[in-house]
């Protein structure tokens, strides 16, 4: 699809970081470079529609994998999900898509610029079985391309170089973790020394359910990229807990300028917060600095991100809140077998209708085990009958405490035998003394902990109408109507403990951080657990879509119907710094005296990236007087305004590297 565009040049003038936020100190930064700004229309928006998104099947966008869910993934991680993310790895204007898959490794799909996507056949090789959790688009060696990193169970943290558009597996690399890792579970990039590269922020999972406080295998660390080279030999390991990491992310989230870390942990393990100082070297948030009161005690995702727009990140942190008190008032809820109704593929229905049949007995992953009951494992064929009696002996092996059960699982299934093995593995609780160094933990609600000017925070997550999420996973913070403000979608459900499958919910931004459950007016109810979502505008209209991988489910995918004509879109190019700007940051001067901030992150969801695109509505009338850029190496550029709403504008910074 072709578009008119336009270009103009600025060559950049000497500008100052302004102190628009009040911990940030005023500096001179010395400018480099010239800014080239590009437009390109949006497609035509999408037709009128009775609610603000439409529920689709996958499929009906191109985007389907076989459903791989089995009897063996009845336990973390495998019923967690597996991870997705968006990004242009083409460079065809149009953003991809690359779901991880636990029996392929991936399944990656093109965008033809027309809303619909096409499979890409990856050359597999040997890792055709590769166990695949989490994948994600992402420029390690900073040549312009978009590569792919994926981690496994067991299985290691890998690049799938990008070689000008294609793939194949004889170009990829194994970067090094914590010796006895498990599964690097939650992974945020961003240029933490300023040297122009991507760096790792790695957290490291475990176990999980009755193994609580992990050993040295599952301590999180710092991975540095020299110079493209991401072989993992350098890194900085994290001080403090180890823990069952579910989410991390590279923000600048106390506004000095350079990348912190949020790490959110599973169970009794809390919350960490390090705090960069742009060399590579980070100091640990403790509970005696005073600073935050509580983060969530099972986090799951946490986003850094504007809510309130007065130019402060805030940050959002999702959890299992769906027990709470008066949560029947506030979420929908459907029977547990109907989770499978409305898969529109018959196929796919029937197998999710047996794997929710198992479940029906087989609760809780096993923890209610009655052997008794073994004989379910037989007559629906070989395959499941092997799996299904050697998750049995797992249980009991954990319910006996005895790792030598595990020695009777049939070695043709690595997988259960690698969950019982790595259950029994040397736990490391740390002492009250070292608790008492942690954040302390908040149940029963999401956390939205609002930035104030003195650096410390405040909870306002019940108050505001956005703390209830259910059994909270994925969380996007995105201006899905194009108001200005930026809106809450929360994925969650377990169909593993409860009888109940409840809504995933949306929280509709009045500009204050007040929030409206606008879930069945949004057209957003969905019962499918989608534990991971990427937010992507898929057809180009300048609208924020989302695609998501369900557990015992088909790709489901949201097509955002905004109609509010007062769009308008940035991508970024660097030259300077890393070429995808991520860790960048900017803030639009409108009009009407409004300002909108946002920051460039790759991470923070729960297994799922988003693409790098940033996406603003204005409101009637209203246009940019000035957008200032500041740069993820630390300078800055002030642009005059002249920008044009209903367009996608690429500003991309051309210099050499320092």
């Amino acid at each position: 699809m072709t578009h008119n565009s336009s270009t103009k040049l600025l060559t950049l003038l000497p500008s100052v970081f302004l102190g628009l936020i009040l911990m940030a100190p005023s500096m001179v930064a010395a400018e480099t470079g010239t800014v080239v700004v590009t437009s390109q229309p949006f497609t035509e928006m999408s037709s009128p529609a009775d609610h603000l998104f439409t529920r689709m099947d996958g499929s009906d966008i191109g985007v389907s994998r076989p459903l791989d869910f089995s009897f063996r993934d009845f336990w973390p991680p495998f019923w967690n999900g597996r991870g997705i993310s968006s990004g242009d790895f083409d460079n065809d204007g149009d953003d991809d898509l690359v779901l991880a898959s636990t029996d392929k490794g991936m399944h990656l799909f093109e965008n033809g610029g027309d809303g619909k996507f096409t499979e890409v056949s990856i050359s597999m090789g040997t890792w055709v079985d590769f166990p695949g959790m989490l994948a994600g688009f992402v420029d390690l060696n900073n040549d312009g391309w978009l590569d792919i990193f994926i981690s496994g169970y067991h299985a290691g943290m890998h690049v799938l170089w990008n070689d000008n558009g294609s793939f194949d597996f004889s170009r990829t690399s194994q970067i090094n973790n914590q010796p006895d890792a498990v599964l690097a579970h939650a992974v945020s990039f961003g240029d933490v020394d300023r040297d122009g590269y991507f760096d790792l922020a790695v957290g490291n999972w475990a176990a999980g359910w009755y193994r609580r406080f992990p050993g040295e295998e599952s301590r999180n660390r710092v991975i540095f990229n020299e110079d493209g080279n991401i072989s993992g030999d350098r890194y900085l390991e994290l001080d403090g807990f180890t823990g069952e990491t579910l989410t991390m992310i590279l923000s600048d989230i106390n506004v000095d300028g350079y990348l912190d870390i949020v790490e959110g942990n599973d169970f009794e393990i809390t919350d960490q917060i390090y705090y960069g100082d742009g060399n590579g070297s980070f100091e640990r948030y403790l509970s005696s600095d005073g600073k935050i009161e509580a983060v969530t005690s099972t986090s799951m995702s946490v986003k850094s991100t504007d809510l309130n727009g007065d130019l402060r990140p805030d940050l959002y942190f999702s959890q299992i809140a769906g027990r709470s008190e008066g949560i029947e008032d506030s979420m929908q809820f459907r029977p547990l077998e109907l989770y499978c109704f409305g898969i529109s593929d018959p196929t796919e229905a029937s197998k999710c209708q047996q794997n929710l049949n198992s479940n029906l007995w087989y609760k809780s992953g096993g923890r209610r085990l009655d052997v008794t009951k073994a004989d379910n494992c037989v007559g629906k064929g070989p395959e499941y009958e092997l799996e299904c009696k050697s998750m049995m002996i797992k249980d009991i092996a954990i319910q006996k405490d005895d790792p030598e059960v595990c020695g009777f699982i049939d070695e043709s299934q690595s997988r259960i035998r690698l969950l019982c093995e790595t259950h029994f593995r040397p736990q490391s609780k740390p002492s009250d003394e070292e608790f008492a160094l942690g954040i302390k933990q908040k149940r029963g609600s999401n956390a939205m902990l609002m930035l104030q000017a003195d650096g410390s925070y405040i909870d306002t997550a019940e108050e505001s109408g956005a703390g209830v999420g259910g059994w909270a996973w994925d969380a996007k913070t995105e201006d899905f109507d194009l108001n200005g403000t930026i809106d809450i979608y929360v994925t969650n459900g377990s169909w593993i403990v409860t009888n109940i499958s409840p809504s995933n919910m949306y929280f509709e931004n009045d500009g204050t951080a007040s929030f409206t459950n606008k879930t069945t007016e949004s057209g957003l109810e969905e019962y499918l657990i989608i534990n991971s979502m990427t937010s992507i505008d898929w057809d180009g209209d300048g609208d924020i879509d989302m695609v998501g991988q369900a557990v015992n489910g088909p790709i489901i995918a949201l097509r955002n119907n905004s109609q509010s004509e007062n769009r308008i879109g940035f991508k970024f190019s660097d030259e300077i710094g890393n070429n995808f700007c991520v860790g960048c940051k900017v803030i639009i001067h409108q009009s009407d005296g409004g300002k909108q901030m946002r920051e460039i992150q790759t991470g923070g969801g729960f297994l799922s990236y988003d693409s790098s695109k940033l996406y603003f509505g204005l409101g009637e009338g209203v246009t940019i007087d000035e957008i200032e850029v500041f740069w993820s190496t630390g300078q800055t550029s002030i642009l005059p305004g002249n920008f044009s709403v209903g367009s996608m504008y690429t500003i991309s910074r051309t210099g050499e590297k320092e």
